[in-house]
């Protein structure tokens, strides 16, 4: 039984995806070189301290093209319901993530750009470029062995927000304040 959102049908949906395909074929550079299309990685996680977890860093590059000027860009595709924001891709963590896995796999940082279908009655697109180092990387292998130090110690901080309505743990998180009888007491 396939639940579509309200006011949408397949027809509709087909409509949208063919029109998301239509507007990433138009923007293609014919003068960038494919390099990978769907490239798996799997890198070991190293933290600033030079330590390495135990479980790697695994991502999935949907493609990977040299540029015009000979260099190595790693481009996510995604879609919006509406433009991004200046910098929003200077603060996402994703470019980090899949720039460190290349960094560690051969040695090279690579560009990293977002090429985003924007959903809007006519189909708009729109490319973020945004860069990493190698300290960006250090505070990436910093924030994993937190979430893991975090994970292994059994911490949860619900963030509740926009994404609750789709999330799979949504009522296990609502409930998981029960799990330790506490009285509640009014503040003096």
């Amino acid at each position: 039984d396939i639940r579509y959102p309200e006011g949408e049908s397949a027809e509709t949906l087909q409509d949208t995806g063919l029109g998301i395909i239509s507007i990433f074929h138009a923007h293609t550079d014919p003068e960038e070189e494919v390099v990978a299309i769907s490239q798996a990685l799997a890198v070991p996680v190293i933290t600033p301290d030079g330590s390495v977890l135990d479980d790697p860093l695994i991502c999935e590059l949907d493609l990977v093209v040299r540029d015009r000027e000979g260099e190595i860009v790693i481009v996510d595709w995604k879609t919006a319901a509406k433009r991004w924001s200046k910098g929003k891709a200077d603060s996402e963590i994703q470019p980090t993530a899949f720039c460190y896995a290349y960094y560690q796999q051969y040695g090279v940082i690579p560009k990293f750009r977002y090429d985003i279908a924007i959903k809007t009655k006519t189909p708009a697109f729109q490319q973020e470029h945004t860069t990493r180092c190698e300290q960006d990387f250090a505070r990436l292998g910093w924030l994993i062995e937190s979430v893991e130090k975090a994970v292994k110690a059994e911490a949860f901080v619900p963030q509740p927000g926009f994404m609750c309505a789709s999330c799979q743990y949504q009522h296990a998180c609502s409930v998981a304040h029960q799990r330790q009888p506490q009285a509640l007491r009014l503040a003096a």
